[in-house]
């Protein structure tokens, strides 16, 4: 409420002041409503060609291929990272116990080798040393019906000699010296048959040992041969080969198993800079999970969600201006539009994702995400 005074002094400058003419008093509202208006048009369209943008950039997504807890990431958030890199690594429990059941299992068997290796050896020293005794006596009696065989030889010679007429014939009656036969011109009868009868015992004595001396090679021979199967035949007849078996399928199972558990460490797909992670230390995830995303900041646009009501104002190739964060300008073109508007859950109007791509001077290197306005250039 105004006071006394206050009345007072606008009466009398009501007084003093001449009344204002009708013109000119309708002139000026008239200048203040066309301005008001103006100005409440441009502001509102300035309000509504004005949107915000996302950056956005071609993204491999990192899965989890197999079941585990997350133990550590092996990069940064951020960080540059090639193909086949390690990301992070999980741990499976149930794996490692499996690990550690076939660890035992291999020690138990490599004692079971051990020992089966060791009885072995003993076992064939001993058939060895036997086998080795077997071929000296052989030998030895091979040599003696060697010696046997000349010795006949050697007397069926002399016989032979003594019919043909020689007048000194040698032969060994067994002992160490030989004596002396003096035949002479004419050997009688009876002493030819007899000497006749001598060569024909020492003909068959010859066939005789070396007959021996054949039984003798053959015998070797299968000794050799023994010999050489022998330690073959020990180590079966100890479970080593068997033991071998064991120990090795067993290894081939652990080697299995650390695969796995190499293949625990998930690696990237591609080649790009590491987003946000999904997953935390203790997270438990499940093959198809989603680990990680990875950004190809070769390769940026904007994505603008504009209302349906709007989108006409959007074509393919038109030209749009953008402010990014510092209030750097740029210059972009609408590079495509969605087939199919995003309908929102708040009930509010729907919006359509229009594509912007770079034009005109390189856009500030933001991370993935960041806002920028955005509006159609004139």
């Amino acid at each position: 409420m105004e006071s006394n005074s206050a009345t007072a002094a606008r009466t009398r400058d009501e007084r003093c002041d001449p009344a204002a003419p009708p013109l000119r008093t309708a002139l000026i509202l008239g200048l203040a409503f066309s301005s008001g208006l103006a100005l409440t048009i441009a502001v509102s369209r300035h309000r509504g060609d004005g949107w915000t943008g996302r950056i956005a950039a071609r993204t491999t997504y990192v899965t989890a291929h197999q079941s585990g807890i997350v133990i550590d990431h092996l990069v940064e958030e951020g960080d540059s990272v090639v193909s086949g890199q390690s990301l992070l690594t999980l741990a499976d429990e149930q794996l490692k116990l499996q690990i550690e059941r076939k660890q035992e299992q291999i020690a138990a068997l490599e004692t079971q080798l051990s020992q089966a290796q060791a009885h072995a050896e003993v076992e064939l020293a001993w058939r060895m040393k036997e086998i080795d005794a077997d071929i000296v006596e052989t030998q030895l009696r091979s040599a003696d019906y060697l010696k046997e065989r000349f010795d006949h030889e050697l007397e069926q010679s002399m016989w032979s000699d003594a019919l043909s007429g020689f007048e000194t014939v040698l032969f060994d009656q067994g002992d160490s010296a030989f004596k002396s036969l003096v035949a002479g011109a004419r050997i009688p009868n009876s002493q030819r048959m007899h000497a006749m009868l001598r060569m024909e015992l020492a003909s068959n004595a010859i066939d005789v040992s070396a007959a021996q001396v054949e039984i003798c090679d053959e015998q070797l021979r299968r000794l050799e041969e023994l010999k050489q199967r022998l330690p073959a035949y020990v180590s079966e007849q100890a479970g080593v080969d068997v033991a071998e078996k064991n120990l090795s399928r067993a290894r081939a199972e652990l080697a299995r198993l650390e695969s796995r558990q190499t293949s625990l460490t998930i690696a990237s797909t591609a080649i790009g800079q590491v987003g946000v992670f999904q997953t935390r230390p203790g997270d438990h995830v499940r093959p198809g999970d989603p680990i990680v995303e990875l950004l190809d900041p070769a390769r940026r646009w904007l994505i603008v969600d504009v209302p349906s009501s709007r989108i006409t104002e959007f074509t393919p190739d038109r030209a749009v201006e953008l402010v990014f964060p510092g209030d750097e300008e740029r210059t972009g073109r609408v590079h495509s539009i969605a087939p199919q508007a995003f309908t929102c859950r708040d009930g509010s109007e729907a919006t359509v994702s229009v594509r912007v791509e770079q034009s005109g001077k390189v856009w500030p290197d933001l991370p993935i995400g960041s806002h920028v306005a955005v509006r159609l250039a004139d």
